[in-house]
């Protein structure tokens, strides 16, 4: 698949949002801090996530075989299980990639006269990624009948497949610090954790669909901040 921050082309979306005002508690409307909500000529430097997200969300998951039952010329066989994303299904660079795009987020809202991606500036935003994946839930079962054949006539077989799959849906829970360096010593000036969620119908394959509920999960998530 193609890597997040193409996947997460829905960024422009972003770009609609321009300099809309956010509700008391957001990074730009700081309690506390007013210079930060009136967009001050200050620099923030925005580090790339730590990633903090369960094992199973980096390596992924599928269906398991569930039950299996076979005789001479007959198979029956259940799947049932979710399909997760992995690194590989997202993409191997997500971590810098949501640091690039959490920058240009911020660079969108104006409340910094620069936003950069490391080194000395007044404010530093560090974040850590909690979860970030998509997953839908399958129920699959393939029945495989084998006719022998005789003189002849070759051997063929006839099988039959039927699942269930319910809708895809994305996660993204995303931890921000925001340390104020301007007097040498870092203090911690705000904190937040944002979510996100994306949903969609359900589809006879729903597994190309995983990367774009992961895509509006981490948009909302973004926006949220």
């Amino acid at each position: 698949m193609k890597t997040l921050a193409v996947k997460l082309a829905a960024l422009a979306l972003l770009g609609s949002l321009g300099c809309a005002t956010l509700p008391p508690g957001t990074l730009m409307h700081t309690p506390g801090n007013p210079v930060l909500a009136s967009g001050g000529p200050y620099t923030i430097a925005v580090t790339p996530p730590r990633d903090s997200r369960p094992v199973l969300e980096r390596q992924g998951d599928s269906p398991h075989t569930r039950f299996f039952f076979t005789l001479i010329f007959f198979w029956w066989i259940e799947k049932r299980g979710s399909w997760v994303t992995s690194d590989y299904s997202c993409s191997p660079n997500a971590m810098p990639e949501l640091g690039q795009l959490t920058g240009a987020y911020l660079q969108r809202t104006g409340a910094f006269r620069a936003v950069v991606p490391g080194g000395p500036a007044d404010f530093v935003l560090e974040s850590e990624v909690m979860h970030l994946y998509g997953t839908f839930y399958e129920a699959r079962r393939t029945v495989v009948v084998v006719n022998p054949g005789d003189k002849g006539r070759g051997a063929d077989y006839h099988q039959s497949t039927s699942k269930v799959a319910f809708a895809p849906y994305g996660n993204a829970v995303i931890r921000y610090r925001l340390y104020d360096t301007r007097r040498g010593a870092r203090s911690l000036v705000w904190q937040r954790t944002v979510t996100g969620s994306a949903q969609l119908p359900p589809a006879d394959d729903s597994t190309p669909n995983l990367r774009f509920v992961v895509r509006d999960a981490t948009v909302q998530a973004l926006t949220a901040m």
